[in-house]
């Protein structure tokens, strides 16, 4: 581990229910090694894309989870992608499962 940190992260988060998301991190690096995002279930409604989700150059995938009217969450994940490509990462898998 470098820096006390992990090489490798997934952050997981079920059956969330979410308003506000707000970055406490200045610089938006709260995650410098994030490789998988998964939301399953729960609802996550932030009116703004999460400064800390934008411009991790190693994240590879955001698997969801959600039911099939929850349109907030959906949006949310595209706009992180958009995000994410702005910053150059144009291999960002998307994968969304609706139940």
């Amino acid at each position: 581990m470098k820096g006390g940190g992990f090489p490798k992260l997934v952050l997981w988060l079920e059956k969330l229910d979410l308003l506000e998301w707000t970055d406490t991190d200045c610089d938006g690096n709260c995650f410098p090694c994030l490789e998988k995002l998964l939301l399953i279930g729960g609802s996550l409604k932030p009116e703004i894309v999460p400064p800390c989700l934008v411009s991790i150059p190693t994240l590879e995938m955001i698997k969801v989870k959600t039911r099939k009217e929850n349109e907030s969450l959906v949006s949310l994940v595209r706009r992180i992608e958009e995000e994410q490509q702005s910053y150059g990462n144009e291999n960002l898998k998307i994968l969304i499962d609706y139940y």
